[in-house]
This record gives C-alpha cells, sequence and structure tokens, in this order.
C-alpha cells in the first residue's frame, strides 16, 4: 500500500485523541469526520497551516508546557516469528497560541456560556521536525505493508477544587490555510475516555 492512501488513525491519549482499532473506545468521534479524517493524505498536510482548537469548560486551566502535537507514523514490517512487526515514527510538537480574531472567527459558532476557545498552531521552531518526520516517512512509498498515521493533540490542566470529575471537551483540526475544522471529539467526556488515576493526575484540583 503506497503512502499517498495512507489512513488516518485517531487515538485517545491523555487527555484528548487521534485512528484505527482503538476507534471503538472513541464514540464521541463524529461519523461526519470519520470520512474527513480517513482522506488525510501526508503529502497533502501543511504543516504551518495546521490548526488544533479545544472547545472546554471556562474553569479549567491548561498547563501551557503540557500542550503538544503527538504525530505518528507507523508501517508494518514482515512479521517475525508469526508475529505482526510495525516500525513507528513520532514527534511529539510543541504549540504555540493563536489569540487574533482572525484565527478564532471560523471557530466562534462552538462557543456557548461557560465554555473557552483555544486555538494553536505548531511552534515555528518545531516545523522542521516535522517536516523531516514527512520526509523519512514518505522515503517508505512503494514498500509492502499498511501504512498509519495518527495526530494528537496532548493537553494537561487543573480544576477548581470540589469540581465534578465530568469534563466534556470538544478538539477540532484543521490541514490546509482557510480550510475548514474537523471535530475529532465532540462534546466528549474524559471521565468516559480516561481511567480515574489517570484523569486525576493530568487535570488535577487546582492550588488554592
Amino acid at each position: 500500500m503506497s503512502m499517498d492512501h495512507l489512513s488516518a488513525r485517531l487515538r485517545c491519549i491523555g487527555a484528548v485523541w487521534i485512528l484505527s482499532a482503538l476507534l471503538a473506545g472513541c464514540g464521541s468521534v463524529p461519523l461526519s469526520s470519520l470520512w474527513q479524517l480517513r482522506s488525510l493524505r501526508l503529502e497533502e498536510l501543511d504543516p504551518a497551516a495546521l490548526r488544533a482548537a479545544l472547545v472546554a469548560p471556562a474553569s479549567l486551566r491548561l498547563n501551557p508546557t503540557s500542550l503538544t502535537l503527538d504525530v505518528t507514523v507507523t508501517r508494518e514490517l514482515p512479521p517475525v516469528n508469526g508475529q505482526p512487526v510495525w516500525e513507528t515514527l513520532e514527534e511529539k510538537l510543541p504549540l504555540e497560541e493563536l489569540r487574533g480574531s482572525l484565527e478564532l472567527s471560523p471557530l466562534v459558532g462552538e462557543l456557548s456560556p461557560g465554555l473557552q476557545l483555544r486555538v494553536w498552531r505548531i511552534a515555528p521552531a518545531s516545523l522542521e521536525r516535522l517536516q523531516a518526520l514527512r520526509g523519512r516517512a514518505l522515503a517508505w512509498k512503494g514498500s509492502e505493508g499498511k501504512r498509519r498515521l495518527g495526530l494528537g493533540l496532548a493537553f494537561e490542566g487543573c480544576q477548581p477544587v470540589g469540581a465534578s470529575r465530568s469534563l466534556r471537551v470538544s478538539t477540532l483540526l484543521r490541514f490546509k490555510p482557510q480550510g475548514e475544522y474537523i471535530a475529532v471529539l465532540r462534546d466528549a467526556d474524559l471521565a468516559a475516555l480516561l481511567p480515574k488515576e489517570e484523569q486525576a493526575r493530568r487535570f488535577p484540583a487546582c492550588a488554592l
């Protein structure tokens, strides 16, 4: 299978998301988004245009140092002793928040009272790392085996003391300049996606 037929891979990670067998555990992914994500091609990914957005309760205080876009590309290798073998390339790319109205206005319809909207791009200093990963993955073109592409927004933060464990968020991605945002999670409750201990570690009560 060639690289131009990569399938997007969505995996529920830490505080969020990004496609394959794990979709069964990510029931909050809108069906309309699945076809758009499956058509994503690595060659067409514009790193500078890529945007990640989060809609979350206004009371959630995000930890700026925790924000990364996790990119993985995997390919299937010949089995060893009958067991499947995969080669994985991965980068955890720091993000830079965008606060201008031009960046926020396409998503204003996602907001309602009690919610916050945040939009990020890949930090310019990290763009070369993504370009390098893409170049290595495209060098696989022509080899046998399946290919998978994963994009994941990782974030952590704290909640007010006494807040409910229920923490509902939406995450969206944009891949092209002036393109539309694709909802990856829609009003998903992280309490249903994360083990209780993991959620407590990533989203503890804020210090008084």
